[in-house]
């Protein structure tokens, strides 16, 4: 994982962490970057003590609490898309969930207690969470998946998942978020655990996250070889924090 900090990067960042042939790539961003383009990033870097993921998200404040009191991810995503319109703090209590894919849509800030842990429903799930990973339509702002009171688990590690192409989150054409606090549990799934993806798309000429902050994040096990916890394949002005 990538430990020091990035911000104020006027140009865009297509960081090759890891190749893939996997059919999870809608199109990768190709990138000749110069030794004086690579001297300009290393000039912006920060040290981690100056570090502060305000700099990256903001918060959308006046947002209604709703506390999610169902089990099943079409209970969530229900909640979620009820709450669309004006964006929820959505807590989720401590509990054994098994998830379908789950997609955020604008102002959706999801807050999960610590000491939860979420697993794929069955083999056909391909992600937990989704922000941003349609073409259509506008792209989604001001999210964010947060663990609170301290870490809460997403578990990949089951037998079904080996070799499979899961991942925890794919993000695509999202910008103000965060994704923080929690502890992703492995044993050799195919892909990286948080994927940031160049989504195609015809009404959006920055296709790709943008303008926020990955921090606090553990993964045990191991992911397939040549794969770790994120991979970046576009992204531009966000902060990678340990």
């Amino acid at each position: 994982m990538m430990t020091t900090p990035l911000r104020k990067i006027s140009l865009l960042l297509t960081v090759a962490l890891a190749f893939s042939c996997s059919d999870e790539i809608e199109q990768e961003l190709e990138s000749n970057v110069s030794s004086d383009t690579k001297t300009e990033i290393a000039q912006e870097r920060r040290s981690g003590s100056a570090y502060d993921s305000s700099s990256y998200f903001n918060k959308p404040t006046g947002l209604p609490v709703k506390n999610f009191t169902g089990t099943t991810s079409s209970q969530l995503q229900t909640l979620i898309n009820n709450n669309q319109t004006n964006g929820a703090i959505i807590n989720i209590p401590k509990k054994t969930y098994n998830w379908s894919e789950i997609t955020l849509k604008s102002k959706i800030q999801l807050e999960i207690e610590k000491g939860t842990t979420i697993k794929p429903l069955n083999n056909n799930v391909k992600r937990i969470f989704s922000i941003g990973t349609s073409g259509n339509g506008a792209r989604v702002t001001d999210v964010s998946i947060v663990g609170v009171g301290g870490k809460f688990t997403i578990d990949l590690s089951a037998n079904a998942n080996l070799n499979k192409n899961i991942a925890a989150i794919k993000m695509g054409r999202v910008s103000n978020f965060k994704i923080s606090n929690f502890n992703i549990k492995d044993r050799r799934t195919s892909l990286a655990s948080i994927l940031l993806n160049y989504i195609k798309s015809n009404s959006d000429n920055e296709p790709f996250p943008k303008d926020g902050v990955i921090e606090k994040i553990n993964q045990t096990g191991i992911s397939h070889t040549g794969y770790g916890l994120i991979q970046g394949y576009s992204a531009k002005m966000f902060c990678l924090k340990p």
